[in-house]
């Protein structure tokens, strides 16, 4: 399946959509965890296409993993991040079902 995580906006508080954090783009966010914490060194390089703000290409096995890093319970990123990251995933998965 084909992801552009920098398609991805996460909701403040007061509802506002916004496609970064005060940091940065959640797609970089996402790019950076994989890239420094991912087993499956297969998935560097798609790390660095994601940095770029490309979208990537992850087969069922790969996409669980990011899913898993990302958004598991062991993910150490913010909870309005985690959720953002996996509701893009659901729609990318479900639109790919229909």
């Amino acid at each position: 399946m084909k992801y552009d995580f920098s398609k991805i906006s996460v909701t403040d508080v007061d509802g506002n959509a916004h496609k970064k954090t005060a940091l940065k783009p959640i797609h970089q966010i996402a790019a950076t965890k994989i890239y420094n914490e991912i087993r499956d060194v297969g998935l560097v390089e798609p790390a660095i296409a994601m940095n770029k703000g490309e979208s990537v290409e992850f087969d069922k096995g790969e996409a669980k993993a990011v899913r898993k890093l990302l958004c598991g319970e062991q993910s150490t990123l913010f909870a309005f991040i985690r959720k953002a990251i996996s509701d893009y995933m659901d729609s990318v998965e479900k639109e790919k079902k229909s």
